[in-house]
């Protein structure tokens, strides 16, 4: 699995923009027949049928950087990986088909009822709930260490 990105670098805006896509998930939770309102996730594409090079010439055009970890040692380390679909205007993204998400479980937080407000929230209560949230983002970025630099990133994204 390939995770574009710097990682833990980035701590803090993966658990924002988790946060705002979090109701987007709640279809995949009923197709799951899971309850819940949505899910906090972690973008990453299967690079197992198509060449690495392709998706990082692909959707991996706009990050600098990439990690890369085997789904057993993911699914080793108590995560899940769910194949989802990316869509633009109704129709399937390219590379849609290798997409996974993998949902990060938080059981101390109320989710449910922030994530709706979250952009409501001052810039500490944001700041505190992000803390809050950190721990399972930074295990499984973890596991997409060591980084390494996208030599087709788009440059213009600096």
């Amino acid at each position: 699995m390939i995770h574009f990105g710097v990682g833990v670098q980035a701590l803090h805006q993966l658990i924002r923009n988790s946060i705002l896509r979090y109701r987007a998930y709640a279809p995949v939770l009923r197709e799951l027949g899971r309850e819940g309102d949505g899910a906090l996730t972690l973008s990453v594409y299967a690079v197992r049928g198509v060449p690495i090079d392709a998706l990082l010439r692909g959707p991996g055009i706009w990050r600098k950087r990439y990690g890369i970890a085997k789904a057993a040692r993911i699914k080793s380390a108590g995560f899940e990986l769910w194949p989802t679909s990316l869509a633009t205007d109704g129709r399937a993204a390219p590379f849609s088909e290798y997409h996974f998400d993998i949902p990060l479980l938080v059981d101390e937080v109320d989710i449910d009822g922030t994530a709706p407000k979250y952009l409501t929230l001052n810039r500490r209560e944001q700041r505190d709930l992000r803390a809050r949230l950190s721990e399972p983002f930074i295990e499984l970025l973890a596991l997409f260490e060591p980084r390494f630099s996208n030599s087709h990133a788009d440059k213009s994204n600096s």
